[in-house]
């Protein structure tokens, strides 16, 4: 039996709930929606903006803007990855809906590192593996069979309500007509900040069906899975993984990424390669990952910004970085590799691509990937070498925006003009380091 959540809509969509919520995950974001408006522009009516979502929200008259499509390219034959982004207003409420469902739903979601460790111990157990992708997952969710599972929990119909009308919500281009525009029957929207959750809740069932087999061991990330079992067994495992996907979440496997042997054979999962004691970055992750470092040799060439913005972005790409306690960056998702070589390989690539781009490379200013490992594996909690900006004094962030953007007037802003500035600028960067992960894959 399902017990209810015992939810109280005015926690969380209060005044000051909206207030809280902007100015920790939205304030400082880059991305506009459809209405343009931006977050800066949003915060100058802050409070009557607020009062006003919140008002409507417990009146049950809450709309949704449309989302402002963004396709984004994978590569020749392929059809794009469709991006929603919501509007300021509509960002604060899908981030409270997405806090909501974490209360709510006690979700187990390993993170890539924790799964790749244990992958070590148990691919030594098992003979065989099988690897599935779920064929267009996020597009294919069944919003009934969705909606069917939030109500088993959740009861407060303005929730149910909200997240329904935010699935379902357009997504459409700048110059489309509006009344062409149709609502979405079928899937997630991309972008929004709950969609991983609903994706985890949508399928909570299978991971926890297949997770308590002791025949095999399962791990779902996202849309990859990956089963250990014995060889004999493949065929049967497969089968039934298939049928229950189809029967049960109107999913399919997308047979063409289907991969099936024996372990000592090596195979990939979630952009790391294992063949024997070998654990190290998948090719093809990591020349996307080699294409986006010289992509900034080339960006600083047509554009012609500052060299010192040029260095200092490709350091936070080397070195990865530490922002409220999350770790961001190449190396600290592929922290699991035992590869050596790969990594003074790519400190060759550096150097290759400042003289290829007729640089001068300064191995002072321009830091390293072989030491960044070595500080993430064995110094992490006292390095300096790599930045936390968590904890960055005023006088520091002064520091970064005067090297990197060579403005003057930074030395005339006050301090909460420092960190508004700072901060902004940090959130771009790492959303730049996001984008590396989100192709891995």
């Amino acid at each position: 039996m399902i017990n209810e959540f015992p939810f109280n809509i005015n926690q969380y969509f209060s005044n000051n709930k909206f207030i809280e919520v902007f100015n920790k995950f939205i304030k400082y974001s880059t991305s506009v929606g459809i209405d343009r408006i931006t977050p800066e522009n949003f915060e100058h009516n802050l409070l009557k903006n607020s009062e006003l979502i919140s008002q409507k929200i417990l009146n049950n008259i809450f709309c949704f803007t449309p989302y402002k499509e963004k396709l984004l390219l994978k590569g020749k034959n392929k059809l794009p990855r469709v991006i929603s982004i919501p509007t300021v207003k509509d960002k604060i409420v899908i981030k409270i809906l997405q806090e909501c469902l974490s209360d709510i739903y006690d979700l187990k979601i390993k993170q890539v590192q924790t799964i790749i460790n244990e992958i070590k111990t148990f691919k030594d157990i098992f003979d065989s593996y099988i690897k599935i992708d779920i064929k267009r997952f996020y597009s294919s969710i069944n919003h009934d069979i969705l909606i069917k599972k939030l109500k088993q929990k959740i009861k407060n119909k303005t929730i149910i309500s909200l997240i329904y009308n935010a699935i379902t919500n357009v997504t459409q281009s700048e110059v489309q007509n509006d009344e062409l525009a149709e609502k979405n029957s079928i899937g997630v929207p991309e972008g929004l900040s709950f969609s991983n959750i609903l994706a985890n809740i949508y399928l909570n069932n299978l991971d926890n069906k297949y997770g308590k087999l002791k025949s095999i061991v399962y791990y779902r990330y996202v849309d990859d899975i990956l089963i250990f079992c014995n060889n004999k067994s493949i065929d049967r495992i497969k089968s039934k993984l298939e049928n229950d996907l189809n029967k049960f979440y109107c999913l399919e496997i997308n047979k063409d990424k289907y991969a099936s042997g024996y372990v000592n054979d090596g195979f990939s999962y979630l952009g790391y390669d294992f063949l024997n004691n070998s654990i190290t970055v998948r090719k093809t992750s990591l020349m996307k990952f080699e294409k986006s470092l010289e992509k900034m040799f080339v960006e600083f060439k047509r554009t012609k910004y500052h060299r010192n913005y040029l260095i200092w972005k490709l350091n936070l790409k080397i070195t990865g970085c530490i922002n409220n306690n999350k770790k961001y960056g190449f190396l600290f998702f592929f922290s699991q590799i035992n590869n050596p070589k790969l990594l003074f390989h790519l400190d060759w690539l550096i150097k290759k691509l400042y003289s290829r781009y007729n640089l001068i490379y300064d191995s002072q200013l321009t830091k390293k990937f072989s030491r960044s490992f070595h500080e993430i594996y064995f110094n992490l909690s006292k390095t300096n070498y790599i930045p936390n900006f968590t904890n960055y004094t005023i006088e520091k962030m002064k520091k970064v925006l005067t090297y990197t953007m060579k403005d003057n007037e930074i030395v005339k802003m006050s301090e909460n003009e420092i960190k508004d500035k700072f901060k902004k600028f940090i959130f771009k960067s790492i959303s730049e380091l996001e984008k590396d992960q989100q192709q891995i894959s």
